[in-house]
């Protein structure tokens, strides 16, 4: 099998062909990631131009009107393995599990206010809950309770086996008000 190259590929030369995944989901967030970074992961074609792997993305870049992706050429694959490689990208492709989400978007949130600085009310300097929130295409309220939660994590690590961000908060205030009854 001859080595991946990486280099820019037409996106009128890229034969998206019948693919698994019908539901794209929301493009918006994926567009203004685009328009923000550019692109981060290269699409992957095969020898003939046949998409393998990138299917939001193609279409995103579509919508904004662009003419070249970033690809990875996976060379002499026939049929079959094509249709693997597909279906195991599609597959093993993982959401984040909240706990990951919420250190992550804290992680984002403290970068940004380390670059940009912290925003100052009534100015349109720095980064903060608003800065966020208009990022990450979430309320202020969804933005503050991540937060709340990656500190919630380091505190009492044992609420990350909560099934969900709301159990997890409200264990998180149970244990609060557990500790204060005990100081007093």
């Amino acid at each position: 099998m001859a080595e991946d190259s990486r280099q820019l590929i037409a996106i009128t030369e890229i034969n998206i062909g019948k693919r698994i995944r019908k539901e794209y989901g929301d493009m918006d967030k994926l567009e203004a990631s685009l328009i923000r970074h550019k692109q981060i992961v290269p699409i992957v074609v095969d020898q003939d131009n046949v998409l393998i792997d990138g299917g939001r993305r193609v279409r995103a870049a579509m919508h904004l009107g662009w003419t070249h992706l970033e690809y990875v050429r996976k060379e002499a694959l026939d049929e079959i393995t094509q249709k693997e490689l597909e279906l195991e990208t599609c597959i093993q492709r993982k959401e984040l599990e909240w706990p990951e989400e919420v250190l992550a978007v804290e992680t984002l949130y403290k970068l940004k206010q380390e670059k940009y600085g912290r925003a100052k009310q009534g100015t349109a300097e720095g980064f903060g809950l608003e800065e966020a929130s208009e990022l990450l295409e979430r309320s202020v309220g969804s933005i503050s309770m991540d937060l709340a939660l990656a500190r919630a994590l380091r505190e009492f690590p044992d609420i990350a086996f909560e099934k969900g961000k709301v159990a997890a908060l409200k264990r998180y205030k149970r244990q609060g008000e557990k500790e204060n009854e005990q100081e007093r």
